[in-house]
């Protein structure tokens, strides 16, 4: 459940009342931890299928197929740069762990993975969630308080 703590940098860099660097600085080096990990368990798994010519594409967290356990990361991953100070894109964080980085790239061509974070980006635009480091209080409030206001 290692993968938690990349929450906990969520909560502790945007949405905590108080800036507290020390936790921010703890999280981030835990998620960076967890991204290590990953990579290395990634980098050691075996063929499911040794006629593949692709190796790279065998390269799952259990059982050599796509399972709920590669899976629960997608989320945490669209957003990690934002989360440990990347900028995304061509700097991303992940870049630094090759197998990590190929392995998301596969998660994210998946057509059920794509709908679902394209369904996420329809939804962040129609809230109007900016994300945005120096916005996400307030966006989160504003998004809880439109909730709220639906529920009632």
């Amino acid at each position: 459940m290692g993968w938690l703590r990349a929450d906990s940098t969520n909560r502790f860099t945007w949405l905590h009342p108080e800036k507290l660097p020390s936790a921010v600085e703890r999280y981030k080096n835990q998620t960076l931890r967890i991204m290590k990990v990953l990579d290395d368990a990634l980098a050691a798994s075996s063929n499911s299928s040794p006629s593949s010519s692709h190796a790279e594409d065998d390269k799952w967290l259990v059982g050599g197929k796509c399972s709920y356990a590669d899976l629960s990361f997608v989320m945490y991953h669209v957003v990690i740069d934002l989360q440990i100070g990347g900028d995304g894109g061509e700097e991303s964080m992940m870049k630094q762990f090759k197998h990590l980085w190929a392995w998301n790239q596969r998660l994210l061509q998946r057509p059920s993975v794509a709908k679902v974070c394209q369904m996420r980006e329809d939804l962040m635009a129609k809230e109007r969630f900016v994300v945005e480091p120096d916005k996400m209080r307030e966006a989160a409030d504003q998004m809880l308080a439109n909730e709220a206001e639906r529920t009632a």
